[in-house]
């Protein structure tokens, strides 16, 4: 069987006769390659771009007369002008591993045919063996994706009697095939690099002459360097045409995937299975090549942990010191591929006869097939936790018994009690939001005449008790792990004096076994956690639209179950990244804590050991993955909202008449009578707010503004309300705060001499008072263009008192984010005095010496 190189040498040659890689096999060693200017695969090259380029000019007259003739929205003409402006990101792509890539490449290949030579049989090893049966598995899903692209495009094509469109698909389809080859290619030699690295770990663990730890470390070390200039050079190569071919893929599958939906409306099936090919190519593709790269990366990272949390290693100090300098390079120097240093490739790259009856729109159609899709979701995840987290799940919860009855007395403990507290509370929220669930879908069903319905909701029910218990699961598990690190920690600092450095090297025990635990937990619980995560974003979604939709048809009693459903499902995300964050953030903290002490740095030995306490932990984290994917923390609960309502803005575009409706009544003049209506008054006269809302709805009908517009205004009243909770959050809690931190501050200050007149503070004070300026002048000009805006368009006194209020907001939210400012200008300030007064001294000691 061919090895991974040959392999390599095979994509070169196809690369070459697809135009992408203009290289030819060297004249002197049929391993070797070359490339020239003047050859006969650069021109080739050449002449397929300017065929497709030639082609899409032909194609793209062509397109006004299709879209008359067939009666195309303005939807689908931006979308096939997207198509043709990926398809000149192709032809970049193309040129950029013409003139670029194609000279890299033949250096590239030899430096990884010479490190794969250097090892002893790893042509027959078990490493490549299971990479190369991974890389065919790849090649073939790739394949059978592109076979069946060819096939609906030879399909489609028999219907266009005009050449050009016969010519431009033909054209396009090479170009694929050259895309394919390219992005195999980056997978085959990220392969490589991952053979590469396992191979030596287990050459140096079975050598003949017995090595020791250090020693193997010193050895590894080696490899790992030159891989990973291997892996720079290979990301060097390939700028910036990785970067292109990437983007260009993502606009396309975004393309196609538009017109399966617009297809399918028009009961064009036959353009939709195109589509559809397309799009699950483009998906194959960025899925295989982020997952390769992610796997070579998971690897490297997975040995570096291995060697370094050998206990041995810290027994002495030349070993510690070893180990330190060992993970300061692989840090420094990590295995990783990236685009153009845009982005790093790895998984966290890639991170619906009832609705006829009563008459739903398109935008409830596709909700409810997206709920289907998200019900599918919630069944993959009981077959993942049946068929992979039960078989690991009793193994690791004997590990974690065993380090629970390693601690003295941590049952009845503070930090034991605390987090039975804190978990019991959750488990009483889930309760109570899922009996509320189960009551509103209750009272719901009794509408529903079909059993299939009531049976439906039953099992809906049932699913949701599992994903919830799954979810407790979690959260206790990771309480039990925080528990163990607190209790480890204060039995050591109130049994051994806190300067003594025994209080570092006996918690870095107990830290390094909480580490293993739970990265052996994200492993126990892939890919149950992340299919859950991610059925409970989208059915957040879902329920959040469904509120909107069954509101505005005065649907209460069904937006009050979504209501309650989001509500859960929103508790269950928050829980769940609360409890993962706080577990990491204790791990941190009782780290800062240990680390703080400046008696620590009273003596040489001490400085080592805190040196080499800090580069263990935080080479050996303590935090909980989802396969891979994202960090379970509350940085993730961020980045969630914002992608929930980007998907809620966008279903409600579907809604566009039911909305339109809805806001023409509620702002139509006869409802303007509230100015003269006490009791309307009463209602939307609460606050200022509430009756600039209704002027709005008066302004948007006079002057047809769109329902983009509207949603934009309803989002900036959002932020109004936004700013009311920093005003809240600052009167309630900074404020509280602010005195004592101003007093450490002040002192702080005064502790360095002649600080006022330095050149820092000088400088410093330059920098915020231009800042001051700055912010001066835009917020004067704000207040003077809102003032003449309201002044001319608005004679309504609520208009202009709430104006003048959100300029008064607006000038405190100013004055806070000044106030920050000032705040690390001062900090910067005290530590480039110090840097001026010569206060920092030089090192007393080489940590490797």
């Amino acid at each position: 069987m061919a090895s991974l190189v040959d392999w390599l040498w095979t994509f070169c040659r196809v690369g070459m006769f697809l135009g992408i890689l203009p290289v030819q096999k060297a004249e002197n060693d049929a391993k070797k390659v070359t490339f020239r200017f003047w050859s006969f695969p650069f021109f080739w090259s050449l002449l397929i771009i300017c065929a497709s380029v030639t082609s899409i000019g032909w194609v793209v007259p062509l397109f006004y007369k299709y879209f008359d003739l067939n009666g195309y929205t303005l939807a689908d003409r931006i979308g096939s002008y997207v198509m043709v402006v990926a398809g000149f990101g192709i032809t970049l792509t193309y040129v950029s591993a013409q003139l670029l890539t194609a000279r890299k490449v033949p250096g590239l290949l030899e430096d990884l045919y010479e490190s794969w030579k250097e090892l002893e049989s790893v042509d027959s090893s078990t490493a490549a063996s299971s990479s190369g049966r991974s890389f065919l598995f790849t090649l073939f899903c790739c394949g059978s994706f592109y076979l069946a692209d060819v096939s609906m495009s030879c399909v489609i094509v028999q219907g266009f009697p005009h050449l050009a469109w016969i010519v431009s698909s033909a054209l396009m389809l090479v170009i694929e095939a050259g895309l394919l080859a390219l992005f195999l290619f980056i997978c085959l030699s990220c392969q490589i690099l991952k053979v590469i690295l396992e191979e030596r770990l287990w050459e140096l663990r079975n050598a003949t002459k017995s090595l020791r730890n250090g020693e193997v470390l010193a050895l590894y070390l080696e490899t790992h360097l030159r891989v990973s200039q291997l892996s720079r050079r290979l990301s060097s190569a390939f700028h910036p045409t990785l970067y292109l071919s990437f983007l260009t893929q993502i606009l396309m599958t975004i393309t196609f995937a538009f017109y399966i939906i617009s297809w399918i409306m028009r009961s064009s099936w036959l353009m939709a299975g195109m589509a559809l090919a397309r799009t699950l190519f483009g998906d194959f593709l960025l899925f295989s090549l982020c997952r390769t790269a992610d796997g070579l990366s998971s690897k490297a990272e997975e040995i570096i942990l291995t060697l370094t949390s050998d206990r041995t290693l810290i027994l002495d100090e030349k070993s510690r010191n070893q180990v330190m300098h060992f993970e300061s390079l692989t840090r420094t120097h990590q295995v990783k591929l990236q685009a153009s240093g845009y982005f790093t490739l790895n998984k966290a790259l890639l991170t619906s006869e009832y609705l006829d009856r009563n008459g739903n729109t398109l935008a409830d159609r596709i909700t409810s097939y997206i709920m289907g899709f998200a019900g599918l979701g919630a069944v993959l995840t009981y077959i993942s936790s049946q068929l992979v987290t039960a078989r690991k799940v009793p193994g690791w919860l004997e590990d974690v018994d065993e380090a629970w009855n390693g601690s003295k007395s941590v049952v009845g403990s503070a930090a034991e009690s605390s987090s039975r507290r804190s978990f019991l509370i959750t488990v009483f929220c889930c309760s109570c939001f899922y009996l509320v669930d189960v009551a509103s879908v209750w009272i719901s069903t009794l509408g529903f005449i079909h059993p299939v319905g009531i049976a439906c909701s039953v099992f809906t029910c049932v699913v949701e008790t599992g994903l919830m218990t799954l979810y407790l699961f979690i959260s206790l598990s990771c309480q039990i792990l925080k528990v163990i690190l607190e209790q480890r920690a204060w039995e050591l600092q109130n049994t051994l004096k806190p300067s003594s450095k025994e209080v570092l090297s006996l918690y870095l025990e107990t830290h390094l076994q909480v580490s293993y635990l739970s990265r052996r937990f994200s492993s126990v619980l892939h890919p149950a956690l992340f299919l859950n995560f991610l059925t409970d974003i989208v059915m957040t979604i879902v329920f959040a639209f469904f509120i909107i939709s069954w509101a505005l048809e005065g649907s209460w009693l069904m937006a009050s179950m979504a209501s309650v459903k989001t509500l859960f499902f929103n508790f269950l995300l928050f829980s769940l990244c609360q409890t993962a964050d706080s577990l990491s953030s204790k791990g941190e903290e009782i780290i800062l804590t240990l680390t703080n002490d400046r008696t620590l740095s009273a003596d040489k030995k001490s400085k080592i050991q805190v040196i080499h306490f800090e580069s263990q932990t935080r080479t050996h984290q303590v935090k909980l993955e989802a396969s891979g994917y994202f960090t379970l923390n509350k940085a993730l609960l961020t980045s969630v909202a914002s992608n929930m309502l980007t998907y809620l803005i966008v279903l409600l575009e579907f809604r566009r008449p039911v909305i339109q409706s809805s806001m023409s009544q509620l702002g139509s003049c006869d409802n303007m009578q509230f100015l003269d209506d006490s009791g309307t008054r009463l209602r939307f006269g609460v606050t200022s707010v509430g009756l600039v809302i209704q002027l709005f709805q008066k302004y948007f009908n006079q002057f047809g503004y769109t329902l983009g517009d509207r949603i934009g205004f309803y989002i900036m009243i959002m932020a109004g309300f936004g700013i009311t909770l920093t005003y809240v959050s600052a009167q309630l809690q900074t404020a509280r705060k602010i005195p004592e931190w101003l007093e450490d501050l002040h002192e702080t200050w005064k502790e360095l001499e002649s600080v006022e007149g330095s050149t820092a503070a000088s400088s410093s004070r330059r920098s915020f008072l231009f800042t001051v300026l700055c912010c001066g002048c835009f917020y004067l000009a704000n207040a003077a263009m809102s003032w003449i805006v309201i002044h001319q368009q608005f004679s309504v006194p609520s208009t202009v008192v709430n104006t003048a209020l959100m300029l008064v907001i607006e000038a405190g939210l100013l004055t806070l984010i000044l106030f920050l400012s000032l705040s690390c200008q001062a900090v910067d300030g005290n530590l480039l005095a110090c840097e001026d007064g010569n206060l920092l001294s030089e090192p007393e000691f080489d940590v490797l010496d």
